[in-house]
């Protein structure tokens, strides 16, 4: 996978989220050298370059569902949304990678808040860097630190609910589950978002997924730090953590 410029702006972000005071350095410390070992070893399982086109996909798809969100709900177009994300979900289960994120996202968090101050600038960053910076953001009509802020903060106001951590941990869970129960689907993402301003801001979810997608695979395969892997797999439990509580509460 060739290096690009957004390649490059992730791996700043994520090697300065590793450093030892960073959120990524914090995880860690969270974690036994038994549970890194999992996390790194399902992480390298997955199909990397599969779950990169179909984050690219979905990237390309919701830019031209915002562009044109005030001239058409652009109807195929968010089930195409949809398509991506449940075969994403897919793969995660199927690869074991679930397993692990059941075992390290609850731990990960321990002693943290999902919407800590670093959280939040790691996931904003990491959205600016993969969605195309400040002006593309605008351009799309998404005031993305604000929105997403919002959505991280209500994913911890349900942390300790029916939704949250404990839905994470029960058995059986799987992430094709968490996404069909998701509120927009198959094709009232912007209703939710017109109608619902109190509820979870699907659109921004999404967001967070495709950023939680490429940033974790570009932080993986272009880190320098002997731990890609590692970084890879904390980036996407840290957001997939969120992204579950938020869809499993729904409208």
């Amino acid at each position: 996978m060739r290096k690009d410029k957004t390649a490059t702006k992730v791996l700043k972000t994520i090697n300065k989220a590793a450093r030892k005071d960073g959120i990524l350095g914090r995880f860690m410390a969270n974690l036994n050298r038994s549970e890194k070992q999992q996390l790194q070893k399902a992480f390298r399982a997955l199909d990397k370059e599969f779950l990169m086109e179909k984050a690219l996909l979905l990237k390309d798809t919701m830019s031209e569902i915002l562009l044109h969100r005030n001239e058409t709900p652009n109807i195929l177009l968010q089930r195409n949304v949809w398509a991506s994300l449940d075969a994403m979900a897919l793969h995660l289960d199927y690869t074991g990678f679930t397993r692990a994120f059941q075992a390290a996202g609850p731990k990960m968090f321990r002693s943290l808040r999902l919407d800590d101050p670093q959280i939040v600038s790691l996931e904003n960053q990491l959205v600016s860097d993969v969605m195309g910076g400040e002006a593309e953001l605008s351009r799309l009509g998404l005031l993305a630190p604000i929105e997403v802020e919002e959505v991280i903060r209500y994913a911890e106001k349900h942390r300790s609910g029916p939704h949250g951590i404990r839905r994470i941990v029960r058995k059986g869970f799987t992430f094709q589950e968490a996404f069909a129960n998701s509120c927009g689907r198959p094709n009232e993402m912007l209703d939710v978002v017109i109608h619902s301003p109190q509820a979870a801001k699907v659109v921004i979810t999404v967001v967070l997924a495709i950023a939680n997608a490429i940033g974790g695979i570009f932080g993986a395969i272009f880190a320098e730090t002997g731990i890609g892997l590692l970084l890879g797999g904390l980036v996407f439990v840290a957001t997939l953590v969120t992204i579950v509580i938020v869809v499993g509460v729904g409208c």
